[in-house]
C-alpha cells in the first residue's frame, strides 16, 4: 500500500509539462505498465510517455526501484537522489519520499513482502536504511528480471522470484563487504539503533569512529549522504512509525522509547516528516490511503524540503531534535 501525505516537497517546480498525480506509478496517459505478481512480491514495469510527479508518500512494503532508461529523481527524509540507467535503489518498509520520473523513462518497481526481505537480513543485520547500488554490483540480474516481462509461460513468476532473491542476496553481501571495509560505520549504525531512546551526541559517534567531531561529520556525510542529525531524526521517525503501526503502545510511550522529549515533540517532528500526527498515522494503518489535498509548494517557500546541520541542538552538539 502507498499512503500519500502532505508535504512541502516540490519535486517538479523546475520541470515543464509534468503530469502531477496523487496516484501510483504508470497512470500517466500513454504510459505502458505491466506486472508480474507472486506470493511475496509484485513487479511493475512502466514505460513513461510523459513526465510524472508523485507527491510525498509512504510505502508499507520494502521496495526496489530499477532504472533501465530515463531519469528518476526523489527526495526523502534525509537526502536527494537521481537514478539513471543501471541504478538500483532499495527502500525499507516505511520509507517516505516524493519523486519525479522523466518522459521516456523505463522503470521497474518491486514491492517486497517482509518474509522475502527478512530471509537475507542476517547477512548484514538490518534493512533499516535505503541502499543504492548498480546493475554491475548485482551481476546483471536486473536485466534478466526485465527480460521475464517478454515471457508468457507459467514459469516466469517462479523465475522472477528466484532472480529477486538473488538480487537481495547479492545486495546484502555487498553491504556486508562495505561494512567490513568501514567497520566504524557499522559501529555507529549499531550504536544509533540501540540508543534511540537516549541523548546521542556527535562526540559519542566520533569517539566510536576514533576521529574528531568535525572529521566524523565529514566522513559520515560522505558515506551516508546526509548529516548525522538528519540520519538520526529519520531513524527516530521511522522507528516511531513502526511502533505506531505494529503495536498498541500509547503515543507518549512511543515518544519516550524513540528519543523524543515528550509526546508534543514527537507530534511536531512526526507531522513535519509524514504530514500527519502519530494518532492520524495509527488510525490510517487500517483504513484507506490518506490523500494529499494540498498543492505542492513553490521553490523558496517556507514549506520547501530542506534540512541542514543547523538543526542540531547547539547544546552539547546533541542530535536529539527539538522539532
Amino acid at each position: 500500500m502507498i499512503r500519500t501525505t502532505n508535504s512541502g516537497l516540490n519535486p517538479v517546480s523546475t520541470i515543464a509539462n509534468v503530469d502531477e498525480r496523487d496516484r501510483t506509478r504508470g497512470d500517466a496517459p500513454g504510459s505502458d505498465a505491466t506486472q508480474i505478481t507472486g506470493l511475496d512480491f509484485t513487479i511493475e514495469r512502466t514505460r513513461f510517455a510523459h513526465s510524472v510527479a508523485e507527491r510525498r508518500h509512504a510505502h508499507d512494503a520494502a521496495h526496489l526501484i530499477i532504472v533501465f532508461a530515463g531519469c528518476w529523481r526523489e527526495e526523502g527524509d534525509s537526502c536527494r537522489r537521481t537514478l539513471r540507467y543501471g541504478d538500483v535503489l532499495f527502500h525499507p518498509a516505511g520509507t517516505t519520499h516524493a519523486h519525479v520520473t522523466d518522459a521516456g523513462s523505463d522503470v521497474i518497481v518491486v514491492n517486497l513482502a517482509p518474509r522475502m526481505v527478512n530471509e537475507v537480513c542476517p547477512l548484514y543485520g538490518s534493512w533499516a536504511r535505503s541502499i543504492q547500488t548498480s546493475f554491475d554490483a548485482l551481476d546483471g540480474v536486473p536485466a534478466k528480471l526485465a527480460a521475464e516481462f517478454d515471457q508468457r509461460d507459467s514459469l516466469r513468476v517462479r523465475l522472477a522470484e528466484s532472480l529477486l532473491r538473488l538480487m537481495l542476496i547479492l545486495g546484502a553481501r555487498a553491504m556486508n563487504r562495505s561494512s567490513e571495509h568501514s567497520p566504524w560505520l557499522a559501529r555507529v549504525f549499531s550504536f544509533i539503533d540501540t540508543h534511540l531512546s537516549e541523548r546521542i551526541t556527535v562526540k559519542d559517534l566520533a569517539t566510536l569512529a576514533c576521529v574528531s567531531e568535525s572529521r566524523f561529520a565529514h566522513l559520515f556525510r560522505a558515506a551516508v549522504g546526509s548529516s548525522p542529525g538528519m540520519y538520526i531524526r529519520s531513524r527516530r521517525v521511522r522507528e516511531a512509525a513502526r511502533l505506531l503501526r505494529d503495536t498498541d503502545l500509547p503515543v507518549h510511550h512511543v515518544a519516550n522509547v524513540t528519543g523524543f522529549y515528550d509526546q508534543a515533540h514527537l507530534c511536531r517532528v512526526f507531522k513535519s516528516s509524514k504530514a500527519m500526527t502519530p494518532v492520524e498515522y495509527r488510525r490510517a494503518r487500517n483504513s484507506a490511503p490518506v490523500r494529499d489535498t494540498r498543492p505542492l509548494s513553490r521553490p523558496g517557500s517556507s514549506d520547501d524540503f530542506s534540512v541542514t546541520d543547523t538543526e542540531l541542538d547547539p547544546i552539547g552538539n546533541t542530535i536529539k531534535f527539538s522539532g
